[in-house]
C-alpha cells in the first residue's frame, strides 16, 4: 500500500519544533535585552498560534486517511474519503493563509521599527497594503470557493456552483504571496549595505535571508505541483499530499525566517539602524 503520510508527518514535525525553539529564543532575547513588546512581536505570536492550529489539524487529517489512496482508507468509501479530505482542506487553507499573513505583518512591522528612513517606509507601506489585499482576496476565494459554501466538500448539494478550480486557486494565490515575500525579503538589502553591522547582526540577517529563501522555494514547489493537480480526481487524499507537505514546510519556515532577526545582539542595536 502506497503512503505519503510519513512525508507529511516529517515535514511538519521537523520544522514545527524548530519554529517553536525560535519563538522561545525570541522571548528570551526580549527579556535579556529588556526590549518592549511591540507590533512585530504581537504578529509573530499570532503567526505561531495559527501554525499551532495547523500542527493540530494535520495529524487528525492524516489519521482519517490523508496521504493514502482514497480506496486504501479504512472504514470509508472513496466518496467519503474525498468528502472528509475536502472538509479538512477548507479549514487548513484558512490556517495557511493567516499564518503567512501574520508573518508578513511581523517582518514589515520590524522593518518599520528598524528603518526610520522615509523612502523605505513608503515601500514598507506598499507591501503592507499588498499583503492586506492578498489576505482579503485569499480569504474570500477560500471561503466562497463554491456556492453554497459547503458544496466545496459536498458535491451532492443541489444547484451548487464551483467556479474556481483548485489548481488555479493554488497557483494564483500562492504565486502572488511568493512574489510579495520576495519583495519583503529584498526590501532592506540596500539600506543594510550602507551600515557597519556587528557580527551577530550579520549572522541574524544571513539567517533571515536563508530561511526566507527557503520559504520562497517551498512556495514555488507548491505552485509547480498545483499546476498538475486534477481538480476532478476521486483520489484527492493522495494527490493533495505533496502540496500540503510543502505547505507545512512553508508555514513553519516563515516563522523561523522572522525570528532569525531576533538574536540578543541584533535587538541591542536596533536603534542604531535608524
Amino acid at each position: 500500500m502506497q503512503s505519503r503520510q510519513l512525508n507529511l508527518l516529517a515535514a511538519e514535525f521537523i520544522t514545527f519544533p524548530a519554529a517553536t525553539i525560535f519563538l522561545i529564543l525570541r522571548i528570551i532575547s526580549r527579556r535579556i535585552t529588556r526590549a518592549k513588546f511591540w507590533w512585530d512581536d504581537f504578529f509573530a505570536v499570532l503567526c505561531y498560534a495559527t501554525a499551532v492550529g495547523w500542527a493540530v489539524v494535520l495529524p487528525i487529517w492524516i489519521h482519517h486517511g490523508f496521504g493514502l489512496h482514497s480506496d486504501d482508507v479504512k472504514g470509508m468509501s472513496v466518496i467519503e474519503a474525498n468528502y472528509l479530505t475536502k472538509k479538512y482542506l477548507f479549514v487548513i487553507e484558512h490556517l495557511y493563509a493567516f499564518t503567512l499573513f501574520f508573518a508578513k505583518l511581523s517582518v514589515l512591522s520590524f522593518y518599520w521599527r528598524m528603518f526610520r528612513v522615509a523612502n523605505i517606509q513608503i515601500i514598507i507601506s506598499v507591501w503592507l497594503v499588498c499583503s492586506i489585499v492578498w489576505i482579503i482576496a485569499r480569504t474570500l476565494l477560500t471561503t466562497f470557493h463554491c456556492y453554497p459554501v459547503h458544496a466545496f466538500w459536498d458535491p451532492n448539494v443541489k444547484n451548487h456552483t464551483c467556479l474556481i478550480k483548485s489548481s488555479d486557486f493554488f497557483f494564483g494565490t500562492v504565486l502572488t504571496h511568493v512574489i510579495i515575500d520576495i519583495g519583503i525579503l529584498i526590501l532592506p538589502v540596500m539600506q543594510i549595505q550602507k551600515l557597519q553591522l556587528p557580527l551577530l547582526q550579520k549572522v541574524a540577517i544571513m539567517l533571515m535571508f536563508m530561511f526566507g529563501t527557503l520559504v520562497c522555494v517551498a512556495g514555488f514547489f507548491i505552485v509547480s505541483i498545483a499546476t498538475r493537480l486534477d481538480n476532478k480526481s476521486l483520489d484527492m487524499t493522495w494527490h493533495l499530499a505533496p502540496i500540503i507537505t510543502w505547505a507545512s514546510v512553508e508555514v513553519n519556515l516563515v516563522i523561523i525566517s522572522g525570528k532569525a532577526l531576533y538574536s540578543p545582539g541584533h535587538l541591542c542595536h536596533t536603534n542604531s539602524l535608524r
